[in-house]
This record gives structure tokens, sequence and C-alpha cells, in this order.
């Protein structure tokens, strides 16, 4: 049993266990080959549910939330060094994420869970999960959709096996186009990502 706290209230809604976070951590129980043994980051974890190694918004609440909800859920995973929690913001240096892996690796999957929504950080995530990949590599993206639902796709390296899941709700369904254009922007000459459809629930 998963037990998650929330902050009381966050202006990066840090606050909220969404359903897409709810569903892509569901998916990742039923494909455990994307996860088992693998270098796994999450992008704007908010409470974490999905996480492996988890970043958020380097808001103090918000890393200390983190931060007890996977030494409430994994602690022998906390103990161990496989589950950790950081600050970061989307389109800065990956560096300090890089140094949390073996030297010469890459991340082979990134989570990010209802961010695409946040249409101005478009081009930062990308920035990021492209570096996180292996800034050489062409990535792949596939997605799973749900109006007022779940939905991802993976963004699927072409020079490595490293991908992104992303898993969204259309928050504002007056403004879908504008958050699919995320995976128009994903697929441009400037980040080289495939982008491939994996699941969408209505």
């Amino acid at each position: 049993d998963i037990k998650m706290r929330l902050v009381g209230s966050n202006p990066l809604w840090g606050h909220y266990l969404w359903n897409a976070a709810k569903r892509l951590a569901n998916y990742l129980d039923e494909h455990t080959e994307l996860i088992k043994n693998k270098n796994v980051v999450e992008l704007g974890a908010a409470a974490g549910l999905p996480s492996l190694i988890s970043t958020d918004y380097p808001d103090r609440e918000l890393i200390e939330n983190l931060g007890f909800n996977f030494r409430k859920n994994v602690p022998e995973m906390v103990n161990n060094g496989q589950a950790l929690v950081k600050g970061y913001i989307w389109g800065n240096s990956t560096e300090g994420l890089m140094e949390i892996i073996e030297p010469d690796q890459e991340y082979d999957l990134i989570l990010l869970s209802d961010l695409i929504f946040n249409h101005s950080q478009h081009h930062a995530l990308l920035k990021s999960c492209r570096e996180l990949l292996g800034a050489s590599a062409s990535n792949n993206l596939p997605r799973q959709q749900k109006p007022q639902r779940a939905s991802s796709s993976p963004l699927i390296s072409k020079k490595s096996n490293g991908q992104v899941l992303v898993f969204f709700t259309h928050h504002r369904p007056w403004l879908a186009d504008r958050d699919m254009k995320f995976f128009e922007l994903a697929e441009s000459p400037e980040y080289g990502f495939r982008v491939e459809k994996v699941l969408e629930e209505y």
C-alpha cells in the first residue's frame, strides 16, 4: 500500500496528486521492464508517486515532502541510494542529475507527468530531456492521452535506448492544441525526438 502526503498549498501545483501520475504509476507497474535495473528520473515530481529518482523545483517544502514520501514508501531504496530527491529547474544544467548515475551512463527513462499544460516550459523540458538521455541522441517520445483523462507518449532515442514517458490530462480543454504543441516541438530538428502514442484512456 502506497501512502502519499501532499503539501498544503503551492503555487507550482505540487499540492495535487494528478490523475496522470496515478495512471503513470500503474503503467510502470504493468511494464516493470521499463524501470528494472534502469536509470530513471521524474521531472516535476510533485508528490513523487511514479518516481525512483525524483526532481522538482527547488522549493524547500516540495523537496522536503518528496523526501518524506520516499522515506515512507521505499525506505530501503532511500537507505541504499537507489531513490533520491533533488531540486532542479527545467532547462538548467543537468550536471547535478548526471552526477547521480554512473559516469559514462545516461538515463534510460524520464517521466513527465502532467507537465505539458505549462506551455511556456516546453522548450526547457525538452532541453533537459535531451541532455539527460545524451545530448547527441535523437530521441523518441511515446504519449498517452485523455480529454480530462490521462495520456502518455514516449520520446525514444535513436542512438540510445532512452525514452521519455509523457502522461497528461488536458486540464484546460480549450487549450488542448497548445498542450499538443509539445509533441510537435519534440519532433522538430531542434530536439529530434520520435513521438509514439502508447496509451489513451477516457
